[in-house]
């Protein structure tokens, strides 16, 4: 929808980490944002990308070889496997969180995002106020400023790149595309910074949650996939 774009009052908590990018952002600037990054997603470009998916998804499958007949909490492995994708196919980095998933980065977002979903699970920490005087406000920032210091590295360290002419046209990330609209869109780094963070979260949050529900369902219902339905 063009019109029901205004998100609500508990998306506040995650806008010192994402800004006000296309995930939080309203009114002429949604649009300005949306109709600038809708190129990015044509399949032609996605395409590019499933080299990739399949390499990090392969990763998975041989880390789960070890855990044969044991129980798995299927969420933080297809969690891990997606922020990998994410990583790489957004800022043209890899962050082999399945194999180190201790990184401090890996850890920020992980933990970004459970304060994000305690607030918004938990009434009487939606009052800013609460949420300092209980530290919760003070943990996030804490972590919020590994996470941001990574993507303005990245951010840094591809901008370099692309000038030098090291990044190759068939490898190209989400960052490398808005990076070439920094110009043209009149563009600041924060701008950047926050639209790859929005991704970021986007990319991997509803995904691993969606693949892990899935896996969940074939394990408590294996008549199911083994005998499906016409």
């Amino acid at each position: 929808s063009n019109d029901e774009i205004t998100k609500g009052d508990e998306y506040e908590v995650l806008v010192p980490w994402l800004g006000r990018g296309l995930l939080i952002s309203t009114g002429d600037k949604w649009r300005s944002r949306r109709k600038m990054l809708t190129p990015t997603f044509h399949f032609s470009m996605l395409d590019e990308y499933i080299a990739t998916m399949n390499r990090h998804a392969k990763i998975c499958v041989d880390l789960l070889e070890d855990r044969v007949g044991k129980k798995v909490d299927m969420y933080p492995v297809v969690k891990m496997c997606a922020l990998d994708i994410i990583c790489e196919t957004t800022m043209g980095k890899e962050l082999d969180s399945q194999r180190q998933p201790n990184q401090p980065y890996v850890e920020a977002i992980v933990n970004l995002m459970r304060i994000g979903t305690e607030v918004g699970m938990k009434f009487y920490l939606w009052p800013p106020i609460m949420r300092y005087i209980l530290g919760v406000q003070q943990e996030f920032d804490r972590f919020n400023i590994v996470a941001q210091k990574f993507t303005q590295t990245v951010i840094s360290e591809r901008t370099s790149g692309l000038l030098k002419g090291d990044v190759e046209a068939n490898k190209r990330a989400f960052l490398d595309l808005l990076l070439e609209q920094k110009e043209k869109q009149n563009l600041s780094d924060e701008d950047i910074r926050e639209e790859v963070d929005t991704f970021m979260f986007e990319g991997h949050d509803t995904t691993s949650a969606g693949l892990g529900w899935a896996v969940w369902c074939f394990s408590c219902h294996q008549e199911k996939k083994k005998n499906p339905s016409p």
